[in-house]
Order: structure tokens, then sequence, then C-alpha cells
């Protein structure tokens, strides 16, 4: 209860559509301060300390959490790793990055047309349940001039492929 008015803060709040809890933090004047822990070192100091540790030939390329990892373990210096990758940032100590992307251009844009018949062959094999004969094994091969394809099935449950001309897509229709 207020001891101005003598009308109780929740009333208050509920008749500004205030939350209470911003009323509280007005009432005190606590300082602004950045959250977490407070260390000792400055970032000048600190960032001194991340480029002795990187002058020290352990590793050829050591990253931010690398060196927090040894802050911690080594110096006792206990900081955030964001504090960390932001100082070595701003002084420019991260190890260098490969640049993403494509090192050189497609072969084909994704289209196979050959010059002529007979040249260029997709195969594919799937499983298809048939009323007459149950599962079988539908083979494929399609020619990628003229898009025309040639099929083969087999039982499942026999031997895909028995010799080396069942390897071989030959002309005719579906047996």
């Amino acid at each position: 209860m207020s001891a101005e008015t003598g009308v109780r803060l929740a009333t208050v709040c509920r008749i500004l559509a205030a939350p209470r809890s911003t009323i509280y933090a007005r009432r005190t004047d606590r300082e602004q301060r950045e959250r977490g822990p407070r260390t000792e070192l400055s970032d000048g100091q600190l960032t001194e300390l991340i480029r002795a540790i990187l002058d020290q030939p352990l590793f050829a390329g050591e990253g931010y959490r690398k060196v927090t990892a040894r802050l911690r373990r080594e110096y006792r210096v206990f900081v955030g790793r964001n504090r960390v990758l932001r100082l070595m940032r701003q002084a420019g100590l991260l190890a260098p990055q490969r640049v993403r992307g494509r090192r050189r251009p497609r072969a084909h844009d994704g289209t196979i047309v050959p010059a002529g018949p007979n040249l260029i062959w997709g195969t594919d094999a799937t499983m298809a349940y048939t009323s007459r004969d149950g599962w079988v094994w539908a083979f494929v091969c399609i020619d990628h001039w003229s898009a025309r394809g040639l099929g083969q099935r087999r039982p499942a449950g026999r031997s895909v492929c028995r010799s080396r001309a069942d390897l071989r897509c030959r002309p005719g229709a579906l047996r």
C-alpha cells in the first residue's frame, strides 16, 4: 500500500495497465550494469593475454573456443566465450576461414542431351506389386537422346541377375 495515497500498488497497476515489475524497477535506483560476473581484467588486458596464448606454438590456428578453454584451464581466467570472440574479432586474431561456394563451374546445367541416339543410357530398378505375380523387380533403361525406355521385370523371389547378359539393356517390351 502506498504511504502517500493509501491505494494498493496492484490496483494502480491494473488501472494503468502497467506491469508491477516496471514500477519496482523504477523505484529502485539500481546502476545499469552488464550481465554476468565481473572480471579483474579489462578488455585491453584480456586481449594481451589472448595474444600471448596465440604466440605459444601449440597449434597452428586456434579459434575462440580453444582460446577460451586455455584461458580457463591454464590461466584460471573465467570469461565468456562471446567476449573472447568479440575481442579476437576486434583485434583481427581469428583464424582465416575458407570462402564458401563452388570452386569451379559445373560440368553441365543438369540436362543431359547427347549428340545422337544410343550414346548415353540411364538405368533404374524398383520393386512393384502386381496382382498376377506378386512382388516383382522392374528394370528400366532410358535412352537420353530419344527418351525411349526399355524394360524388363523379374519375380522378386528369384536372383536378379543370372548372367552377364542380364546386365545389358535389350530392346523389347516388358516380359
